[in-house]
């Protein structure tokens, strides 16, 4: 029986989304240490009082709102498939930067009028017309039965399947198909093609929790939230730092213009700033200055400091960017959906 002072994290225990989970975790510093691949718990190393049980992907949303389960990693699809509002479940990170993919409406590329939700709407009334129903296949039918009423379907039927979807207009037991899709290469070696407008839901592997057991609000185990904290801090600290460089470039002595601010000014756009003397026997002769500026801004950054006439300009990527938070008892950077804070 496992202690209530050690967090349960459950991840999927095969498939695509188990491999890439264990590589997400131990390049955020939290590898899982699993012996034996036949044993369905396993630990990290670095948290003594987390426990990692290997779950099915589609059982993780309801363990995670029955408390069997504190923390956990599944998709974003499955998680709001599955989940409800009145559920003790919540997401701490909606995009852990893995695991993309689209739940996308799929028709026979021999149906060459329907080709948006709108021709597909026209469909479904003649089927109706002809005493015929729209029939689709899926694994998602809260996700897509209220996608398609909004899309003005009202007279189709879902066919809830499990396994390779494809085939199903093939074998005769659906006319479309809803389903989960990364590429589309599996759509269109099916004679299927995804229609216009029909992307029911973009999805990401997420981090989720229990509110009751890690303490929405003010209530959980001490012990439980600290090890939670410490989690979503690595993760965090991981993902912001996939987004930066840290420039760092030398301005001496000569070239510094303090009385000119507009050049700070215009660096400050980028990021923040630091500084640091360079000192030589004599003393100081210039000054470091580091930003920590967006990939994407890389290039302004470094034109700024050749107007300053800076040298020696050095880029890197750092493993990690941690935020500073206070003892209050917040996540770094809480922003929980269904939530203000944890405990």
């Amino acid at each position: 029986m496992i202690s209530d002072n050690v967090l349960r994290f459950a991840i999927p225990s095969d498939g695509e989304l188990h491999t890439s989970t264990m590589e997400f975790l131990d390049s955020c510093g939290l590898a899982v240490d699993r012996p034996n691949r036949r044993q369905y718990t396993a630990t990290i190393r670095s948290l003594p009082n987390v426990q990692i049980l290997f779950q099915r992907a589609s059982d993780i949303p309801h363990n995670i709102a029955d408390g069997s389960a504190d923390l956990g990693i599944v998709g974003h699809d499955r998680f709001s498939e599955e989940t409800e509002p009145s559920d003790s479940s919540a997401i701490v990170i909606p995009d852990l930067g893995y695991g993309q993919a689209q739940l996308v409406t799929a028709v026979p590329t021999s149906w060459i009028d329907v080709n948006d939700m709108i021709d597909l709407a026209d469909l479904d009334a003649e089927f109706r017309a002809n005493n015929r129903t729209l029939r689709i296949a899926t694994k998602y039918p809260k996700l897509v039965s209220q996608y398609l009423y909004e899309k003005g379907l009202r007279y189709f039927s879902l066919v809830q399947a499990s396994g390779a979807l494809e085939a199903a207009p093939i074998i005769g037991y659906a006319d479309v198909i809803v389903d989960i899709s990364s590429t589309g290469t599996t759509l269109r070696e099916n004679h299927l093609k995804p229609i216009g407008d029909g992307v029911v839901f973009s999805s990401a592997a997420c981090l989720v929790t229990n509110n009751v057991r890690i303490g929405i609000g003010n209530n959980g185990s001490d012990s439980l939230n600290s090890a939670v904290r410490l989690i979503v801090d690595n993760i965090r600290g991981y993902l912001s730092a996939k987004n930066v460089y840290i420039v760092t470039a030398h301005i001496y002595q000569d070239d510094l213009d303090i009385e000119n601010d507009q050049n700070y000014d215009r660096l400050q756009r980028f990021g923040p700033l630091t500084f640091s003397s360079l000192r030589g026997e004599q003393g100081s002769i210039g000054m470091a200055i580091t930003i920590t500026a967006n990939k994407m801004l890389l290039r302004e950054v470094v034109q700024e400091f050749r107007k300053m006439n800076a040298t020696a300009m050095n880029v890197t990527e750092p493993k990690y960017l941690f935020e500073s938070f206070s003892g209050s008892g917040e996540f770094p950077g809480s922003n929980m959906a269904g939530s203000d804070n944890i405990a």
